[in-house]
């Protein structure tokens, strides 16, 4: 009996261990398909990433948007190009590899909606040679795909642009048209609810509203390349921006805010401001970290410059200093005669605002929107300017050399570069090859090429004494 029970026992183990066994081998086998299939997975992931990386694609909603880039025309949306991926997307790999030498930006538009321009690289990096000879400065693309969504103008402003300005914004501008003129004390009571400081990822500036559908004006350079900043009240309220528009070449730029009944500050009219008179800047300059919100500075315009990209720009003796960028330039009506952008460094009362004849003319190029006066039939005027700039297309035999305008270094061949209608001298160098100079007329809207075939000066031997 005993034996039996030992038979059964062996035959019981081996049972289990068989059963064990095939478990193992299966538990195995699935393992090892498992692992197959995350290889397959990241192999087609890879492919699909690679089959991606070869194109460059731009994309809009509504399609059909005119794609410019450095003021050249580059196609419609949808737009797909092929590409060099690893220069392009990586950089150079080696002296002689091609690469992107400065930031690119689009801009891409539609008649009837808001154009949306946008930086597309990001940058600057370094490429330095093994025994470090050569080095190299260079941009890439930030991502293979771009969708922009563009709005509707009407969208955009919160308003009919066709149509005349309602009530609350006829109230505002009836201070300029009373023709009254306010203390300092009472043009800040007046503007300060709708001076905004702007925040984003990069820093901050300052920027003001224009209609109380939740439309701020700022310069372009304080909002950079973001679509979504934050802008903050002189109460203290907090808003994120619904939509940006960067205008194309000039230093402005609009941000649009969910909302109704902001308050908001009247443009003036461009022929009623002088050199001389009084005006007032609002903003939130920055101190070691620290924002010095709703600032205020007064003194008057010094006079007007022609400046290009920006056009017309106010000079000025206020005090302006970073952080009061995009904030307004008041008069004494409580009206904005400009911008503020810029001042001279280590000068003092040299500070610069794009004029309120930009704004306008902004408005109107890109909205349709002309402001209206009650006591008035008449608009503003918005005269369209003359084409003060053009594209010109800049080579030189071998390529990679510097190119100076009237002594000033804008970029290196082969390049599209803008210049002013008028004389110029423009100068190709590039080491160890003879400098190539030419002075030119440029006509406006013509299309100037230029081809600088440098020469390589010869190496002098000279005789060992």
């Amino acid at each position: 009996m005993k034996q039996i029970f030992i038979f059964l026992l062996c035959c019981v183990a081996l049972s289990f261990n068989s059963a064990n066994a095939q478990s193992n081998e299966t538990d195995k086998k699935a393992q090892k398909e498992a692992r197959e299939q995350v290889k397959r997975e990241r192999k087609d992931g890879e492919k699909q990433l690679a089959e991606k990386f070869k194109y460059f694609v731009i994309t809009s909603d509504p399609e059909g948007a005119k794609i410019e880039s450095n003021g050249e025309v580059i196609g419609t949306t949808p737009f797909r190009k092929q590409m060099d991926s690893y220069y392009f997307y990586n950089g150079p790999r080696f002296a002689t590899s091609s690469y992107i030498p400065a930031p690119i930006s689009i801009t891409v538009s539609k008649e009837g909606y808001v154009a949306k321009t946008l930086v597309i690289t990001k940058g600057p990096f370094e490429w330095v040679s093994i025994n470090g000879a050569k080095r190299m400065i260079y941009y890439v693309a930030s991502s293979p795909e771009f969708h922009i969504k563009l709005e509707p103008i009407g969208e955009f402003l919160g308003t009919n642009p066709f149509s005349k300005m309602n009530d609350s914004q006829n109230n505002a501008l009836n201070t300029k048209l009373s023709g009254e003129v306010f203390t300092t004390e009472q043009i800040v009571q007046k503007t300060l609810p709708a001076v905004v400081e702007v925040r984003t990822p990069e820093g901050s500036g300052s920027g003001f509203f224009i209609l109380d559908s939740g439309i701020i004006v700022t310069n372009r350079h304080v909002v950079g390349s973001s679509q979504k900043v934050t802008v903050v009240t002189s109460k203290g309220e907090s808003f994120e921006s619904k939509s940006v528009f960067v205008h194309p070449t000039k230093d402005l730029a609009l941000i649009k805010v969910e909302g109704s009944n902001f308050p908001f500050i009247p443009i003036a009219n461009p022929a009623s401001v002088n050199v001389g008179a009084d005006v007032i800047a609002i903003g939130s300059p920055g101190v070691s970290g620290t924002t010095l919100q709703n600032t205020v500075t007064k003194g008057i315009i010094s006079s007007f410059r022609e400046l290009q990209p920006d056009g017309l720009i106010v000079q000025t003796d206020v005090a302006i200093n970073p952080g009061n960028s995009g904030g307004p330039l008041l008069n004494t009506r409580g009206e904005v005669v400009g911008v503020n952008t810029f001042k001279v460094v280590g000068r003092e009362g040299l500070g610069f605002s794009v004029f309120s004849s930009e704004i306008l003319q902004m408005l109107k190029e890109h909205f349709n929107f002309v402001p209206s006066y009650p006591d008035s039939t008449k608009s503003i005027e918005v005269k369209t300017p003359l084409v003060t700039k053009v594209i010109a297309q800049v080579n030189s035999e071998p390529e990679g050399a510097e190119i100076y305008v009237d002594g000033n270094f804008v970029g290196s061949t082969p390049s599209k570069i803008s210049l002013s209608v008028g004389e110029h001298t423009i100068k190709i160098v590039r080491k160890g090859f003879t400098e190539w100079e030419k002075k030119v007329n440029i006509e406006s809207e013509s299309t100037p090429s230029f081809y600088a075939p440098l020469e390589k000066i010869p190496l002098v031997q000279l005789n060992p004494k």
